[in-house]
């Protein structure tokens, strides 16, 4: 066995852990390290990585053996008290902020004389319609530039503006893949690469 591609890959793999990253494909190892697929294979099959093994879930058990190893320890977790304790401080700071809001508008209006606003509402009633109405027209030249690119294919170019065309995205049905192909050919699961969980923060309706 090779040492030194030994001592790459799991230099690479302990990097990976350090950056929380532990779902990884020998093909991820083989860009980081500048190692062939076989060589990578050769090397944790030695050390019994298991990596021609799938267990239910459809995960290479290497990959399970990797999080066992390399995770790094787990940032302190707040209790779900604590986080609802936290959700009510961000919702009084969201309500706090509207209310800062509403009360600088309050004091512009005002601040400003009368003679003054009545000037301004003049402009706004003279150009608002025609600044609407212009709007209407380039969302309806826009689109018109749109289809056209997609019919063709081509770049169009003006002075100031070009429209680019975007070749369509392919999606699989991941779901039906792995419920399906996956259990005859467990192999395509090596190039399964999962993204981060996040979460976001919604109005309540």
């Amino acid at each position: 066995m090779d040492t030194m591609n030994k001592e790459k890959i799991y230099s690479a793999i302990a990097a990976e852990a350090e950056k929380g990253i532990s779902a990884w494909s020998v093909h991820d190892l083989a860009e980081m390290t500048g190692l062939q697929v076989g060589e990578i294979t050769a090397v944790l099959d030695g050390d019994n990585w298991e990596l021609a093994g799938y267990d239910e879930s459809g995960q290479a058990s290497g990959r399970r053996q990797l999080q066992q190893m390399w995770a790094p320890p787990a940032a302190a977790m707040v209790t779900n008290a604590d986080a609802k304790a936290l959700l009510a401080v961000y919702e009084d700071a969201v309500a706090r902020r509207g209310l800062l809001a509403s009360r600088k508008e309050e004091l512009i209006a005002n601040a400003i004389p009368a003679e003054i606003q009545a000037e301004i509402d003049g402009i706004e009633a003279e150009l608002g319609p025609e600044i609407e109405e212009m709007d209407a027209t380039i969302v309806a030249l826009a689109k018109k530039l749109k289809s056209h690119v997609i019919a063709t294919g081509e770049k169009l170019v003006g002075d100031r503006h070009q429209v680019v065309y975007i070749k369509p995205r392919v999606t699989w049905d991941t779901k039906a893949i792995e419920r399906y192909y996956a259990k005859e050919h467990p192999e395509i699961m090596v190039y399964k690469r999962p993204g981060k969980p996040s979460a976001s923060i919604r109005v309540r309706k």
